[in-house]
């Protein structure tokens, strides 16, 4: 990994924090990841509720802006890529986020009641958003929707400072690691094969 950046995302690093190493080197490595019923029926709710713009929370009014490929330029909305040291970004892709109003907002389908989602996730997209846009979120919203595109329970998450820093220790404690894997990897590569 000499002179070369760690990319890393949530998924990445929820992977590696909750033990499952093989996973996470795989996802930034681009392997290919065996998809379950539960993950491709995730994946569809959250297209249709981005190609059709569902406001499924009451307040969601014309400032929130939902994840996509803008048909006109082909720029990825909400994708964000920011840099956190000299070795280390973070990308990440929010379901819907606004600016204005400072709300970060996750949909979640599958089985898992929302109270027992980890708000991490949010204190990390808001974290970055806010390095990337300058936009402070004070607000994130874990949101179940049904595979009819029912909305379910939600979970508002309060968003300051502590929770930022808790983040920016989740993101330097689990890529170090992951950095230190990687780089002992290689050296013990080299070790064995003789350079």
């Amino acid at each position: 990994m000499e002179n070369k950046r760690l990319k890393v995302s949530w998924s990445i690093l929820n992977a590696w924090a909750k033990g499952d190493k093989d996973g996470a080197l795989g996802m930034i490595f681009g392997r290919q990841i065996v998809e379950t019923p539960a993950m491709a029926e995730g994946k569809r709710i959250h297209k249709a509720i981005a190609r059709e713009r569902l406001p499924l929370l009451p307040f969601m009014d014309h400032t929130y802006i939902f994840e996509d490929i803008r048909p006109d330029d082909h720029v990825w909305q909400n994708y964000f890529r920011v840099t956190l040291s000299p070795w280390l970004d973070l990308s990440m892709v929010a379901d819907v986020i606004s600016l204005e109003r400072g709300v970060v907002i996750d949909w979640k389908t599958g089985k898992t009641d929302v109270t027992a989602q980890d708000p991490m996730q949010l204190y990390i997209y808001s974290h970055a958003i806010g390095i990337d846009t300058g936009a402070t979120f004070g607000i994130g919203i874990i949101a179940k929707v049904s595979s009819d595109l029912v909305l379910g329970d939600y979970m508002l998450v309060k968003i300051g400072d502590a929770q930022r820093a808790m983040a920016l220790d989740y993101i330097e404690t689990y890529a170090s690691e992951i950095y230190a894997e990687l780089t002992g990897n290689k050296l013990a590569l080299e070790a064995k094969s003789g350079k």
